[in-house]
């Protein structure tokens, strides 16, 4: 969970918007952006899932900061509302994919891969609406 006092730390760093270092407030709302995400208790950055095939619930799906994120419920128990990133190289397939699964209370087979990048989500490889 996340203290009061880190969420005060990024929302003043989000009220540098103003500053001529357009880079560092962009990191600040992407920080802030995270930690809203996990604040009813799913994934953030640097939690690590089991890696390959997997059979999940959308639990919740979306956009921000150029990616889009889906946060899964493994049927099989590795991971329950956890966060992962959608590969930036079939986002908008994964994310249409995603939508579907969610909005008909389906499961969707995914592949799960490791983080793009060092203290990141896991990334989502391949994902199917499963029938």
């Amino acid at each position: 969970m996340f203290s009061i006092k880190k969420i005060a730390a990024v929302l003043a760093l989000v009220g540098a918007t103003a500053a001529p270092h357009a880079a560092i407030a962009q990191n600040a709302q992407a920080e802030l952006g995270q930690i809203l995400m996990g604040t009813d208790g799913s994934a953030n950055a640097g939690i690590a899932a089991v890696t390959g095939w997997h059979t999940c619930g959308v639990d919740r799906t979306g956009a921000g900061w150029g990616n889009h994120y889906v946060a899964l419920t493994c049927t099989t128990g590795p991971f329950t509302n956890k966060w992962h990133i959608i590969s930036a190289a079939q986002k908008d397939a994964m994310l249409a994919t995603a939508l579907s699964a969610a909005t008909s209370n389906k499961k969707a087979q995914v592949y799960i891969g490791p983080p793009p990048s060092p203290g990141n989500y896991n990334e989502i490889r391949a994902l199917y609406f499963v029938k």
